[in-house]
């Protein structure tokens, strides 16, 4: 076994315990480890010991972790590419490394000097309109929210990028052969998309809407993976279809999001206004279809629709719901890294209301505040577990 394995290994053993989500077996191999050369049962009770914890919280905000494995680096002869590996294999090291604020490293097993700074944490911002543009020929253009171009289609229309947005200004009806787009929205990004029949697609982060440049004579169809809010343009004889994993959603000029994440196993409609068929089964404004991908099962229910609307609104807002659930959906959002340390914590249930366009920040102290779980920042990752 490598050296940085071994010291990953035994770096998540001691982070377990203190968490105190260690099983019998880590307790015993620390306790072997401890008991193999002088100073390490020190460190070891250092790290763990109540009376340090105080400070060890203090140095969490104040640490410069990168700076300290790069001065281990030199200490050690070591190559960069190990310490990095060291970092990458084991989400346990960056806490001991911050626990370890006063200068010991557990693969030093001495003092390390380390010169320490007040730096703040990295703040988690917000994310940013932006997409990612994928033409019939498999062209990709990147689309900001500043930048402006104009391009011409393999059927002739005429693609604009302007400070409103894209505009598709069709030179002829569809024929035989449609062409297709695909509007893609990354981690951190949402977009506003407007279609050839005049319907606005408001994407969220991490969602891809596939439609055609041109709709078709007899219908007007695009499929979804994520999450939108749809306007949809009236037109009685051109019924619009949403086909997301599984579900058809039809309408011919309505208001309603569609959540479809793959990771989510499944597929969510909203109505506001109007009418629409969620796999021909028909829904009324407040009411939300609920189509469960693996059994197939459908539901239908009343729902406060401001609560599934409200990302569209700038706010995110949280119900009684699983943390699980909610990291998942502020991850795709602030581009955030977080790691459960124990299963219970994934099933605390939050209420929030935040605002979508602000820092993470103060939604991370309001989970602290809510003393059900403990979450230690290290640079970019988030680690959360139960409180005792």
């Amino acid at each position: 076994m490598k050296w940085y394995e071994t010291y990953c290994r035994i770096a998540s053993k001691i982070a377990a315990l203190w968490l105190g989500i260690a099983t019998e077996e880590e307790k015993r191999e620390v306790e072997a480890w401890k008991n193999e050369r002088a100073g390490r049962s020190e460190l070891v009770e250092n790290l763990l010991g109540q009376k340090d914890m105080v400070e060890n919280d203090k140095e969490l905000k104040r640490f410069p972790v990168w700076e300290a494995w790069r001065q281990a680096e030199k200490r050690l002869g070591r190559p960069r590419k190990g310490l990095r590996l060291l970092v990458e294999c084991c989400k346990y090291a960056a806490v001991l490394a911050i626990l370890a604020g006063g200068g010991y490293f557990l693969f030093r097993e001495r003092p390390l000097e380390v010169k320490v700074t007040k730096v703040g944490m990295p703040v988690f911002h917000s994310g940013t309109k932006g997409a990612r543009l994928i033409l019939g020929d498999g062209k990709v253009v990147e689309i900001t929210k500043d930048n402006r171009f104009q391009l011409a289609e393999t059927d002739g229309t005429i693609i604009r990028k302007d400070s409103a947005g894209i505009v598709y200004s069709p030179v002829t009806s569809a024929g035989d052969s449609l062409v297709y787009n695909k509007m893609e929205t990354l981690t951190g990004m949402e977009y506003t998309l407007a279609l050839s029949d005049g319907s606005l697609v408001y994407l969220n982060a991490e969602t891809s809407v596939k439609y055609p440049v041109v709709f078709a004579e007899n219908e007007r169809m695009v499929e979804l993976d994520g999450e939108a809010y749809f306007e949809v343009a009236k037109d009685a004889s051109r019924p619009f279809i949403v086909r997301m994993n599984g579900v058809d959603v039809k309408v011919t000029g309505t208001s309603f999001n569609a959540r479809a994440y793959r990771n989510e196993g499944k597929v969510v409609t909203t109505l506001i206004e109007g009418r629409v068929e969620v796999n021909g089964k028909a829904i009324v404004p407040g009411e939300q279809a609920r189509y469960e991908v693996g059994n197939g099962n459908l539901e239908v229910a009343k729902v406060d629709v401001e609560h599934f609307v409200a990302w569209k609104e700038g706010y995110f807002v949280f119900r009684n719901e699983r943390l699980e659930d909610v990291m998942r959906t502020l991850a795709r959002w602030y581009k955030v890294e977080y790691h459960f340390m124990d299963e219970a914590s994934k099933d605390v249930r939050i209420g929030a209301r935040f605002g979508r366009y602000n820092d993470m920040t103060p939604i991370i102290e309001m989970l602290r505040e809510t003393e059900l779980v403990d979450v230690l920042q290290t640079n970019c990752s988030l680690y959360i577990s139960k409180r005792k």
